[in-house]
């Protein structure tokens, strides 16, 4: 375990919620954005409140402190003052991630309640995991709105940004933490796969030829 991995692939989580917002939400009317589509969360905006909401949650809580209320959809005015909220989320993940340490990866963040027994990197993990699941889902909404989306997976993301082996991040890996991230994007494989598996239409069978 190290903190130099997670930064990165907190990096990558922040750059695929962006892409999403940048590339396929200006495609959309604002009718469009806020339509329920009775799947998960309902709409676009929801799940992108949703996504936003849940880091915050998480970090604030790695951050030690109060666990913010939740956020209602329609408090935002437009999209301008919803992308300047998420913003300042991220800004305050990428503090946080700037000052962890190796040896904070395995401190327990909350004191009492079900998630007492949590170590930090469990919980980034399920941050992480939370928004690529969240993530597949809004692209498949996309998807139906008539918006043509790609891949999010991470290893795309890597492959533009390769670790070598004289960065940190690749010098303190360990099996252990090699076998998490394995674990990880086979994970989100599976839920994109699922996904796209539910989305797609069954072509009915092709007309028998009679000789």
């Amino acid at each position: 375990m190290n903190a130099d991995a997670f930064r990165h692939f907190f990096n990558y989580h922040i750059n695929e919620n962006r892409n999403i917002w940048d590339k396929y939400l200006a495609q959309l009317s604002d009718e469009q954005f806020t339509t329920n589509e009775g799947y998960s969360h309902g709409s676009v905006r929801n799940q992108i409140v949703h996504l936003m909401s849940v880091d915050d949650t998480w970090f604030s809580g790695l951050r030690g402190v109060e666990i913010p209320d939740a956020v209602e959809p329609a408090s935002f005015v437009d999209r301008t003052s919803m992308r300047l909220h998420w913003n300042a989320i991220e800004q305050r993940m990428r503090d946080y991630l700037a000052e962890l340490r190796d040896d904070m990866l395995f401190e327990k963040p909350f004191a009492d309640g079900e998630d007492k027994d949590l170590v930090v990197w469990q919980v980034l993990l399920q941050v992480g995991t939370h928004g690529t699941d969240h993530r597949a889902q809004m692209l498949r909404l996309l998807n139906d709105l008539g918006v043509k989306t790609v891949s999010q997976d991470y290893i795309f993301y890597a492959y533009d940004h390769p670790v070598t082996p004289t960065t940190p991040a690749f010098m303190a890996s360990t099996p252990e933490m090699q076998q998490e991230m394995r674990k990880l994007i086979d994970e989100a494989r599976l839920a994109v796969a699922d996904l796209q598996a539910a989305a797609e239409p069954t072509s009915p069978p092709p007309p028998r030829i009679l000789d």
